[in-house]
C-alpha cells in the first residue's frame, strides 16, 4: 500500500512538471490539434496544441520504474503503453505535420497495434500462463485454452481504439480512464496482485494531474499518444489480471464508444446512407441533440463509477 500511495504521489508530482513544459513545446512547434469538419461544434478548438498525453504517460512510466523492479508486470505494462503512445505519436506528427486530420493510414494503425498486440498475448501465455479467464460477480473462472492467444490480441487492438474513439470531448477519456485504472487498481490490489496496482495508481495519479488542463475549455488535447497509450497500458493490466471480464463493465463508455461507431457504419452501409445517429461516437450524438459536452463527460464518469463500485463490491 505504501508502494502504490509513493507511485501515485511521485506520477502525480512529474505530471505537475511535465505538463506545462510539454504545453509549452507544442505551442513553439505549433502541434495544433486539426479538427473534423463535420464537428461544427468543435470550431472553436481548432490550434489547441495536441500531443499532451506525453505527460501522463512518461510520468507514469517513470513512476513506475522508481518503485518497481525490471522485468516485473508492471513496467512491462508500463512498456505496453509507451509502444502504444509512440504509435500515437506518429500519428499526432503526420497530423499536425501536414495540417490534416488524418494521420497513419488505417494499415498501417493495423499492422503497428497487431504486432504490439501478439507480443501482449504471447507474454501473457506463455510467460504468466493467463489461460483463464476470472469472472465479475464471483461467477467463477473460464478457461480459454487454444483461443486464449487470439483474444487477447483482440482485446488489446479493441481496448486500444475503443478508448481512442472516446477521446472527441474534453476531459472525457481522461475522466473514464481514471476510473477505470482506479477500478483495476483495486480490483489488482484485493487480489494481491502489487507490482500491477502500482502501475495502475501511477496512471491516475499522472492522469489526474493532466485532466486538470484537459477538462473544458481544454488547454492542451492528450491526442492519440494518449489515447492509444492508455488503451493499450488498461487493456495490459485486464489480460494480465486474468480480468479481462470486468473491462466491459468498468470500461463501459468505451464500450458504447466502440458499438455506436460499428452500429452507425453497418446501418450506413446497408441502407447505403441512413444513419441511426446524428453521428458517431455515441457522445458526438447527444452533442447534436444540444447537450454540452461538459454534461456528457459528467455523466460518462459517473455512470462508469457506478458500475465500477457495484463491480468491486461484489467480488
Amino acid at each position: 500500500m505504501i508502494k502504490a500511495l509513493g507511485a501515485f504521489l511521485i506520477s502525480a508530482l512529474i505530471s505537475c512538471i511535465l505538463a506545462p513544459v510539454v504545453s509549452k513545446i507544442s505551442k513553439r512547434l505549433r502541434a495544433e490539434q486539426p479538427i473534423l469538419g463535420y464537428v461544427e461544434k468543435h470550431a472553436s478548438k481548432q490550434g489547441t496544441p495536441t500531443m499532451g498525453g506525453l505527460t501522463f504517460v512518461l510520468a507514469s512510466i517513470i513512476s513506475a520504474l522508481i518503485f518497481l523492479p525490471i522485468g516485473s508486470q508492471g513496467v512491462i505494462a508500463g512498456l505496453i503503453m509507451l509502444s502504444f503512445a509512440v504509435i500515437g505519436f506518429l500519428d499526432d506528427y503526420i497530423k499536425v505535420h501536414y495540417k490534416k486530420n488524418m494521420g497513419l493510414r488505417p494499415y498501417q494503425k493495423v499492422i503497428a497495434q497487431g504486432a504490439i498486440s501478439v507480443i501482449v498475448a504471447i507474454y501473457a501465455v506463455k510467460r504468466l500462463n493467463v489461460g483463464a479467464l476470472s469472472l465479475p460477480f464471483k461467477l467463477g473462472a473460464l478457461e480459454l485454452g487454444v483461443l486464449a492467444l487470439p483474444f487477447y490480441v483482440l482485446v488489446t487492438v479493441g481496448t486500444t481504439n475503443a478508448v481512442n474513439l472516446t477521446d472527441g470531448l474534453d476531459g472525457l477519456a481522461s475522466v473514464t480512464s481514471v476510473v477505470a485504472y482506479t477500478a483495476f487498481a483495486v480490483l489488482c490490489a484485493l487480489d494481491g496482485q502489487t507490482e500491477l496496482t502500482t502501475f495502475s495508481v501511477a496512471v491516475v495519479g499522472a492522469l489526474a494531474v493532466f485532466l486538470v488542463v484537459n477538462c473544458f475549455p481544454a488547454k492542451i488535447f492528450m491526442g492519440d499518444t494518449g489515447s492509444l497509450a492508455l488503451g493499450g497500458g488498461l487493456s495490459a493490466l485486464a489480460i494480465f489480471s486474468g480480468k479481462v471480464a470486468y473491462l466491459p463493465l468498468v470500461g463501459l463508455p468505451f464500450v458504447v464508444s466502440a458499438l455506436s461507431v460499428i452500429v452507425q457504419v453497418t446501418y450506413f452501409k446497408l441502407t447505403k446512407g441512413k444513419r441511426v445517429f446524428i453521428m458517431a461516437p455515441f457522445h458526438h450524438h447527444l452533442e447534436g441533440l444540444g447537450v454540452h459536452e461538459n454534461k456528457i463527460t459528467f455523466a460518462y464518469g459517473l455512470v462508469s463509477l457506478i458500475i465500477s463500485v457495484l463491480v468491486i463490491m461484489t467480488s
